[in-house]
Order: C-alpha cells, then structure tokens, then sequence
C-alpha cells in the first residue's frame, strides 16, 4: 500500500514534467514572435495598415455621401448643424453670413461718407435681405418670377444711385438654387437689364485661383474666397461693393477706402491688379475688365 508521501511523487511527478513542456513551448512561442517582429518588413506593413485605412474611410465616406443625397432628413440635419457652427464663428468674429435658405435678393448699399459732418470709416455699407415666396407660383413660371423680381430690384437700386449722392454703388445679388446672380449700380445715369435677360443654367468653365484684398495701411493681405456658383455669364464681380461685402462675410479685420487693390490669378495662371474704380464681367469663354466711367456731365462739373 502507497505511503501519502508516495502518493505524493507520484502525483507531481507527471505535473511537474507537464508544467516544464507548457513553459517551454511559451518561451518557443516568444522566440518565434520576436525573430517575426526582427524580420518584419515596417514599410510594406505601413503601406497595407495604410491601404487598408483608405478602403475603409472611402467605404465610410460613399455611405454618408448615400445617406445624404437618398434621405432629406440627413441632408436637412447635416446642413443645419454645418451652418449653426458657421453662424456660432461668424458672431464670435462679428462678421456677416448669408442665410441658410435660398431663393433670395440681396441689396448691398455702398455709401461714401461726408468727413466734414461726420467721424468714422470712409465708407458705411447697408444690405437686405428679401425671400422670394414660391409657394403661389408652379414650376413653369418659375423663371419669369425670378427674372420679373431681380428686375424690380435692379430698378429700385437705380433710383437709390441717382437720386442720393451720397450712394457711391448698388450691388444687387439674387440666389436661385445654389447660383448666384450680380450685377451693380453705380453713377447719375440708370441702366437697366438686358432684354434677353436670364436666369443662367451652365457655369462657367474658368475661375480665378486667387483674389487677395491689399490696403496700403496693412500689413497683410486678405484672401477674399469666392463661392464656385458665382462664375455665370454676364455676372459682375468685384467692384467696389461687392469688394466690401466679401470683407463683411469674412473673419480678418481690414481697412477699407478706394485706395485698394485686387491680386488676382485666373485659371490660365496670369496674375493682375484690380483696382477699386474697376470690375469685372464674366463672359462666356473669358472675362472683361471694365472701369468706371461716370458721365461727362458730371466729370465736367467735378473740374470747375
């Protein structure tokens, strides 16, 4: 019979031998691990962890892309929550922000102010906004709704700038959709729209890269960002007024008068100077730049 002692050796004997096999085949293991991590090749691994993440963000990115051109409400949420953010860092910068709808006509006043009345900036700038209501009209009169309205509002700018003389130019810009529409006033003769006027369906195929804003009172230029839905045929651009109310819509501070000047590249990489007597007119396959010209009535009288 098996003393407890016996019993015992008998026992541990087996598990001993077992435990020693177990932390062998570890250490083996360990080794192995070790000698794959020495021989492991970083960069092809870098390039597959890469690879492999740019798979899964364009997967990530084509589903949110789908959730939000199938479904309103994503689209409805998403653009809420991008403009509150926009609206939150316009009002901490004191800048201006266009609204989150469409379908609107904006009046921009520039006024030159009187420095033997009054103290301040050289210039005073005022704009409204109004809605256009679509809700009596079907889509076929559309058009002409728009057209009949920004011709209403191209007129009433007219009467502003020749009969104040203290209103250097009406800039009025109308969004339909996602395009937008300009075109200003200026001077003691009204002008009014084309004919042929039209709400334009093709942008065009050229844009400028860069339009920096340049004062000799500052140090720094201002990158002035024009949105792509701008660029339609017989658009007008940068002039004075629109000049300020890209100033209004952005975060730098800037000194503002009619000793300014435009940096501008267009898409053919050639650089030119705008001035603040300048603008400029989108045409179909090119853009003009015109000047200013007030009538000779009045320059006659600005030389006696």
């Amino acid at each position: 019979m098996f003393s407890f002692s016996e019993f015992r050796d008998t026992i541990q004997t087996p598990n001993l031998a077992f435990l020693t096999g177990v932390v062998e085949l570890v250490r083996q293991k360990c080794v192995d691990v070790v000698n794959k991590i020495k021989q492991a090749d970083y960069q092809a691994l870098g390039m597959q962890a890469f690879m492999y993440y740019t798979i899964a963000a364009t997967n990530v990115e084509t589903f949110a892309l789908r959730l939000y051109s199938n479904y309103p409400f994503v689209k409805d949420a998403v653009d809420k929550s991008i403009y509150f953010q926009k609206y939150l860092t316009a009002q901490l910068y004191n800048a201006e922000i266009e609204p989150l709808r469409t379908n609107w006509i904006c009046t921009s006043m520039l006024l030159k102010r009187d420095p033997y009345r009054y103290v301040g900036d050289a210039y005073s700038f005022i704009e409204s906004y109004e809605f256009m209501n679509l809700s009596s009209i079907n889509h076929e009169t559309m058009e002409p709704f728009f057209i009949e309205n920004y011709k209403e509002s191209v007129d009433c700018g007219n009467s502003f700038v020749t009969n104040h003389k203290y209103v250097k130019e009406i800039l009025v810009t109308m969004k339909v959709g996602d395009t937008y529409i300009s075109s200003m006033r200026f001077g003691d003769t009204p002008s009014s729209l084309p004919s042929d006027f039209h709400i334009p369906k093709q942008p065009l195929k050229y844009k400028f890269l860069s339009v920096e804003y340049k004062h000799p009172l500052m140090k720094k230029s201002v990158v002035l960002k024009l949105s792509p839905d701008i660029y339609y045929e017989n658009n007008e651009i940068l002039s004075m007024g629109f000049v300020k109310r890209a100033l209004e819509h952005q975060m730098e501070n800037y000194i503002f008068d009619d000793t300014y000047t435009l940096q501008i590249l267009d898409s053919d990489v050639h650089s030119f100077v705008l001035k603040s007597n300048q603008y400029v007119v989108l045409e179909a396959y090119t853009y003009k730049i015109m000047d200013k010209i007030r009538p000779a009535a009045q320059v006659q009288s600005d030389s006696n």
